[in-house]
């Protein structure tokens, strides 16, 4: 699970990453998925976006999909890998 200012995209609340605006996250394939939570996300609809990127304790990338939505000035997201 993890959260981000919906105005600047720094993540607010997430295991690793805390303080990264998504804005510079790109999976292994060049992606820049943390633009599209920027760009994709609407109040009261949730949205999904797939990339790769490696489990936790990994660095080999493997396929993920990530569900966010925007709540008040956040967007909190939650995914699963493949």
């Amino acid at each position: 699970m993890f959260c981000l200012n919906a105005s600047n995209g720094v993540l607010t609340a997430h295991p690793t990453i805390k303080g990264t605006k998504v804005q510079t996250l790109k999976d292994a394939n060049g992606f820049a998925f943390g633009e599209k939570f920027m760009s994709a996300t609407t109040e009261g609809k949730v949205s999904a976006v797939a990339y790769v990127w490696p489990r936790p304790g990994s660095d080999k990338p493997v396929p993920k999909v990530t569900y966010f939505t925007k709540v008040t000035d956040e967007i909190c997201g939650v995914g699963y890998y493949k």
